[in-house]
């Protein structure tokens, strides 16, 4: 796989796992009374639209994986994370789960992550709460989460979430429509990120997402279809409250 093929999936995932997908994406995180964590992610590329991709970087003969799963590990371990698992089940397809120690401190000591405030933890009396909050403002930052980003080919896409471009959703729709063609843009319409946190008490409030029902109010699940995550034409912001 070349550096260029590579390259745009990583700056896509690194959208994806807070909340700016690439396509068919699934996140989960798992939170622990003792401030650690455990997150699991899921990428895979429609077929329709991993072909336009190639073709994309056709001048670098792309063949193989989409994901450079070692990369992605290298990156992660580099930030301090412990990572179990990092490999692509299939030429478009990545699975990924590590740990994080400690969150808070995590966030704290992360000073791209703190200063953009993407991802927040507080903690009082009673409850705990996090906060996640991306803008076309702040979503540059997430994709410094992993290496090799080749900006020249992410330009070639120029997602208004990562480029703060005045561009509407349906705007950019049109231009992915005329780029990808019609049944890459249709899998790119049916594609959504899904993203659920589990937090070790009954959850107080919630606010960008639902509880679900069968987790004894403990499991919060946000949805955002990707044409959302990719213009960020409103923000996303999600937040958990628990009872501690």
């Amino acid at each position: 796989m070349s550096t260029k093929g590579s390259s745009i999936i990583n700056s896509f995932m690194a959208i994806a796992i807070l909340a700016l997908a690439s396509c068919s994406t699934r996140a989960s995180m798992i939170l622990k009374e003792n401030g650690d964590a455990s997150v699991a992610v899921y990428f895979e590329i429609p077929a329709a639209v991993e072909l336009k991709l190639r073709n994309l970087a056709a001048g670098d003969s792309v063949s193989g994986s989409f994901f450079d799963a070692a990369a992605v590990e290298t990156g992660l371990r580099t930030r301090g994370l412990i990572v179990h698992e990092s490999r692509t089940p299939d030429a478009r397809s990545y699975s990924g789960s590590f740990d994080i120690k400690s969150l808070p401190l995590f966030i704290q000591n992360d000073p791209e992550l703190s200063k953009a405030g993407i991802l927040s933890f507080s903690r009082e009396k009673g409850w705990a709460e996090v906060r996640i909050r991306i803008t076309r403002l702040n979503s540059r930052a997430l994709v410094n989460l992993f290496p090799s980003v080749d900006m020249q080919l992410l330009e070639s896409l120029s997602p208004p979430a990562l480029f703060d471009l005045p561009v509407s959703k349906a705007n950019y729709r049109s231009m992915l429509a005329a780029l990808l063609g019609k049944a890459a843009i249709e899998a790119i319409d049916a594609s959504s990120f899904i993203l659920s946190i589990s937090v070790p008490g009954p959850i107080l409030e919630n606010d960008g997402g639902v509880v679900k029902a069968s987790s004894n109010g403990r499991i919060f699940v946000c949805t955002v279809p990707v044409l959302d995550a990719m213009t960020l034409e409103q923000a996303i912001t999600l937040r958990i409250r628990w009872k501690e």
